[in-house]
């Protein structure tokens, strides 16, 4: 799925989806109560993909900068990372059979214990089972295993480009968000489905120390956060102005912070905006760091100690300091290339 997200991004388009709100009711912002970490973020973690070699390579954080080399390795396997607060590694791929599953890898493991199989999400939108996808995978202090499910149906509902223009409602892929407890494995049931059927694009996930959720919806440009997620899902916030543009990548700090990085339509002007547990959803940011221009592909996004890992071209990962606002250049560039996909944990 992330070639596919970046030959589109390469290609600079920007197709306009219906609107599909996902099934949750909607309150106020709840108070927060935020849980103590179970682990520091005192690493990163990156997929690294040279095309014909795939590896999840571990960095330690010194100062916040990244160390020369790796201080741990999973070779071959590659795919969307997060790590949970005890030092679970998730890793999302497909199989031979091309089957969507997430390999889960113990603290200390360079190999993983657990596979999950993603669920076909087709029936929920009442469409043929056909290939079904991760668009982005995410994980909290205690375990659970959040993915964004996109599933293509093989019938008549099957995602077709016309020269008229992008596919109808009917035709674009059944979406949603999964949640597995932790230890999950197989084909376990999620704990819970957050359906948004057709008409979205979702592109990306996040969590915060209080456990609330983010769901990016680029189809939409905007980004949902939902509270209790895991046991009753209920939409609090959503964010959406003209300060953050087409959604890309998500992060969160401990403060409960969201930082929702993204471009205009062209993919020319980038901007990283910070909004806190506070701050309304169609407001102003609280605040904003507005990259120099080119192009920009916000690949994948991470915090750690007031500092952003940014992948943003796929040749390097820039570190950015999260509560500056305005425009900034990296204070530093890893000399990471071709990195796909970013985490922060033990």
């Amino acid at each position: 799925m992330k070639a596919l997200r970046l030959l589109l991004l390469f290609a600079l388009t920007a197709c306009q989806t219906p609107a599909i709100a996902p099934i949750a009711s909607f309150r106020p912002t709840a108070e927060r109560t935020v849980r103590p970490q179970a682990g520091s973020r005192t690493h990163l973690y990156a997929w690294v993909s040279s095309g014909t070699h795939d590896s999840i390579e571990r960095f330690r954080l010194i100062g916040g900068i990244p160390a020369k080399n790796p201080d741990r390795v999973y070779p071959r396997y590659g795919g969307d990372v997060a790590v949970a607060g005890d030092g679970t590694l998730y890793v999302g791929d497909s199989t031979v059979t091309g089957e969507a599953v997430i390999y889960a890898f113990p603290p200390d493991s360079l190999r993983p214990k657990r596979v999950i199989i993603i669920p076909d999400l087709a029936s929920q939108c009442q469409a043929a089972p056909g290939f079904t996808g991760e668009n982005g995978i995410a994980a909290d202090a205690s375990g659970y295993l959040f993915v964004a499910v996109v599933t293509y149906s093989s019938g008549a509902g099957a995602l077709k480009q016309t020269k008229a223009g992008p596919p109808s409602s009917s035709e674009w892929p059944c979406e949603g968000v999964a949640i597995y407890a932790p230890g999950a494995m197989g084909d376990a049931r999620p704990a819970q489905v957050i359906r948004y059927g057709r008409g979205g694009d979702l592109t990306a996930l996040a969590v915060d120390a209080a456990d609330n959720l983010y769901v990016a919806n680029s189809g939409r440009n905007n980004v949902d956060e939902f509270a209790n997620p895991i046991v009753n899902p209920t939409l609090t916030r959503t964010f959406r102005s003209a300060y953050i543009g087409k959604v890309h990548a998500l992060a969160t700090d401990r403060e409960g912070d969201i930082f929702i990085a993204g471009t205009d339509p062209f993919y020319q002007s980038g901007r990283i905006t910070r909004f806190t547990p506070d701050a309304k959803g169609r407001g102003k940011p609280t605040s904003t760091i507005r990259l120099a221009p080119g192009a920009h592909l916000f690949g994948s996004l991470t915090e750690s100690g007031k500092v952003l890992y940014v992948n943003d071209t796929y040749k390097s990962v820039d570190l950015y300091h999260a509560f500056r606002n305005g425009d900034q250049s990296p204070f530093y560039s890893a000399p990471l290339v071709k990195v796909w996909s970013l985490a922060t944990g033990p």
